[in-house]
């Protein structure tokens, strides 16, 4: 009986430990005019099966998305995670408001507590050479 008791609290206290998390991660507050604003989904120990539509954010433009995934084994344990990195590309300097947000992330509604976004003037682009070995 105390075998069967250890072994159903361990794997309760493994499935909380190891459970899904999902965060959403909003980019850099101040940007420039040629950089992206994003606005990423990772979600933590399963895999990302459904999301509902980002949000428009006013003076800004949506450019695509990117996704990534990685699976790390440490010590025998496995943890894993999955990223939709969505960027916004401004259309003008100044300050912006990306209002309080939910979205739906595998069936659960996570919130997003918003930002204000400076947008400044344009970077310029340092240029580099590729290196060439036959020079």
């Amino acid at each position: 009986m105390k075998k069967a008791v250890f072994l159903i609290g361990f794997f309760f206290l493994t499935s909380i430990l190891y459970s899904q998390n999902i965060d959403i991660v909003l980019g850099k507050n101040n940007i420039a005019a040629n950089e992206y604003f994003t606005i990423t989904i990772v979600v933590s120990n399963d895999n990302l099966k459904s999301y509902s539509h980002l949000p428009e954010i006013k003076g800004f433009t949506k450019r695509g998305a990117s996704s990534s995934s990685s699976t790390n084994i440490i010590n025998g344990r496995i943890s894993s995670s999955q990223s939709i990195i969505t960027n916004y590309l401004p259309q003008g300097e100044g300050n912006f408001t990306l209002p309080p947000f939910t979205i739906s992330v595998n069936g659960k509604d996570v919130k997003s507590p918003g930002t204000t976004i400076k947008v400044g003037p344009p970077i310029q682009q340092q240029q580099t050479q590729a290196y060439d070995p036959f020079q």
